[in-house]
This record gives structure tokens, sequence and C-alpha cells, in this order.
């Protein structure tokens, strides 16, 4: 079954980062909404990443690589050339010209399939443990290595957006998550007070981490809420009486429906 409001989740994500790369929204209320994009795409990454039955991490983890991997270096070598600059600079750099994200999520994806062995065996109320102990590794590794190894595998990303899969993860395998979060909602008003209001200097870097990933989990979850209580008041969901993102991603569906009416219209001589 779809779940039309992720699809709206990721169009309001995939606007903010367009918002952001054009220098636009540089209000201090507009810079918080659109901080909230990297985190809602590991949420739903993780969402749709957890299956109870039927999952093979070795599998995933293929798959992953043809899909994040692949790109990064096709994409990677031909902005090089371009650029003519040595590719295993590139790689070097911290963001990689925009390419972290894959190389982010495919990291995140297979210290996930890695663990997922140890997790399957582990009791329900226990398995919240074996994602500690692999967030305190990631951490502790982010602390230790050398800079340019920090940057070229893009471990601080990597640290940061892990707890976001994971809570992506929690929000599917255990349903009644969301069941209280409808129930208590008012929960949100003093997690949005910390979100908007609490500010810890870089000096500071256990601090200033475990500040940056509580309020990505809370901008996420809170934009995941919001779009998931109002998905049927979304007046994209219905447009001339056509779901336009209720089964496919793109709008063909839509141009199609469009064409098939013209050609009614031209027949019937109106």
């Amino acid at each position: 079954m779809r779940l039309n409001y992720l699809d709206y989740l990721k169009a309001f994500a995939i606007i903010t980062v367009v918002i952001y790369h054009m220098g636009l929204g540089t209000e201090p209320i507009m810079q918080a909404f659109i901080h909230t994009q990297m985190p809602i795409f590991f949420l739903v990454s993780g969402y749709l990443t957890y299956k109870a039955e039927k999952y093979n991490p070795l599998h995933n983890t293929i798959k992953r690589a043809k899909q994040l991997i692949l790109p990064l270096l096709c994409c990677g070598i031909g902005l090089a050339l371009l650029k003519g600059i040595d590719y295993l600079i590139l790689l070097q750099t911290q963001g990689k010209e925009g390419y972290w994200f894959l190389l982010t999520l495919f990291e995140v994806s297979l210290f996930y399939n890695l663990s997922f062995p140890i997790r399957k065996k582990v009791r329900n109320e226990w398995r919240w443990t074996i994602d500690v102990i692999v967030l305190i590794f990631l951490m502790g590794v982010r602390f230790v290595l050398p800079e340019s190894l920090i940057e070229g595998l893009e471990l601080r990303s990597l640290s940061k957006f892990y707890p976001m899969f994971i809570l992506g993860v929690y929000l599917k395998e255990y349903p009644f998550i969301i069941t209280y979060i409808r129930k208590w909602n008012f929960i949100f008003i003093p997690l949005l007070i910390y979100y908007f209001c609490i500010k810890v200097p870089h000096e500071n870097l256990l601090l200033y981490y475990i500040v940056q990933v509580t309020q990505g989990c809370i901008g996420g979850l809170f934009a995941w809420y919001i779009f998931m209580i109002n998905e049927n008041n979304i007046p994209l969901k219905n447009i001339y009486g056509n779901p336009l993102l209720c089964h496919q991603s793109d709008f063909s569906y839509y141009f199609k429906w469009k064409c098939h009416s013209c050609h009614i219209t031209r027949l019937q001589g109106t």
C-alpha cells in the first residue's frame, strides 16, 4: 500500500533543497524549516528500508551500491574531468561537490545491514541497544580518525544522519510509535521550543553533535507528522479528478490522462 504523504514529504524536502541552494530563505524561521530537508530524506529511507520478512542484507547492500556508489563514481569522474581536477582529490573534499549524500546514504545502509543479523537475534525490546552501540562506535571513530579520512569517508555526516535513518526504521518496525505520536501530539510543543531555541557553540564538539542529531530527529519527525495528519487535505492529491502522486512518483500519469482527454474532446468535435 502506497503512503501518499511520503510522496508529499519527499517533494517538500526536494523543494527546500532547491530553496537552500538558490540562497533563498535566509531568515531564521525559514532556515529552521529548510534544515529539515536532510533528516526527512534519511527518515523516509529508513522507513522504506525496513521489511519485517524476507529482508536480505547482502542483496540490499548490492542494490544500494548500484543505486548510490555507481552514480557517485560515474558522475564524480565526469565532474572531475570537466573541472580538470584529480578525481581522488574530489573524493577527499568535504561535501564532494554535493555528492556526499550518495556516499553517506550508502554507508548508513551498510551499517544497518551489518547490524541487521544481530538485531534479528535480539528480543524486540532490546534491539535499540544494538543501534546505540553502532552509534557510539560511529561517534568514537569520528573523533579519533585523522581529519582527511573523516572528510573522505563523510564520517561526520554518517554519525549525524544514522540516528535519523534508524528513527525511520523504528517508525516502520514499531507502528505503535505513530499511534502514540497521534495521541500525544502535545509533546511537540516542548520539542519544538528545544528545536528553535537551543544553540550550542561549535567548540564543544560532543554537545554540538548531540544537539544537531536530536534537533534533526525532531525537525524531521515533526514534518513527518504534519504531512501524515494532512494527507487528505493536500490539494495535489486530486487535480482534474485524477491522482498525480498516488500511483507514480512523477507526472507521467497526468500527461497521459491529459492527452487522452484531449483526444476524446477532439473526437467529439468540441
